[in-house]
């Protein structure tokens, strides 16, 4: 399977009526080698800046990791063996982090992870719109994550946010292809439109 085909198959399985970017999202766990560009790292961290939050508190915060670094190979080290085996081929990792504690409005902010999720999803839009592909993880080690990313006590890394071009899916490996390919399910009943 070559990366046009495995597209095209991701985004046949995807959703049939929207109509913004999200359309084509879909998460690849290969990347190729190319750079994420400056301006629009600077791009993704401006939509994020501009994301909706809980009276506007924005209790986020995000350090961006650059392949070829300390800081990087440091950040994949906190990572479960599996999302290491394949975000250490990413351009580029942002360690999303919430603040829990925004004195000049609130002492405790009760939103700060919902916040963080709306400022991320800001990112995947922003990226995607700039032809990039975006895969979000968990599974890391978030104590030894918050030391290698130096964050004071009241920010904590969440989720992994790996940005880059899609990569070359004709030398992936079966057991990768078979998850990469493997259907696209969503849930049917998880709304209800009450009267």
């Amino acid at each position: 399977m070559n990366t046009q085909q495995f597209i095209d198959l991701k985004q046949k399985q995807g959703p049939k009526t929207i109509k913004s970017v999200l359309k084509n999202r879909f998460s690849p766990r290969v990347f190729g080698p190319e750079p994420v560009q400056e301006e629009d790292i600077h791009a993704m961290m401006e939509a994020a800046q501009w994301a909706a939050s809980h009276y506007n508190t924005q209790t986020w915060y995000f350090s961006i990791l650059k392949k070829g670094t300390a800081t990087f190979d440091n950040a994949v080290a906190t990572m479960a063996d599996y999302n290491q085996g394949w975000a250490k081929n990413a351009p580029i990792l942002i360690v999303a982090s919430y603040i829990t504690v925004d004195e000049d409005k609130y002492n405790q902010n009760p939103y700060a992870q919902y916040n963080l999720g709306l400022a991320a999803q800001s990112i995947v839009v922003e990226a995607m719109t700039r032809g990039y592909h975006v895969r979000q993880m968990g599974g890391f080690d978030n104590a030894k994550m918050a030391e290698v990313v130096k964050v004071d006590s009241h920010t904590h890394p969440l989720v992994v946010v790996a940005v880059g071009k899609i990569g070359d899916y004709s030398k992936v490996d079966d057991e990768l292809l078979g998850r990469e390919t493997a259907p696209r399910e969503r849930k049917d009943s998880f709304y209800e439109i009450l009267s």
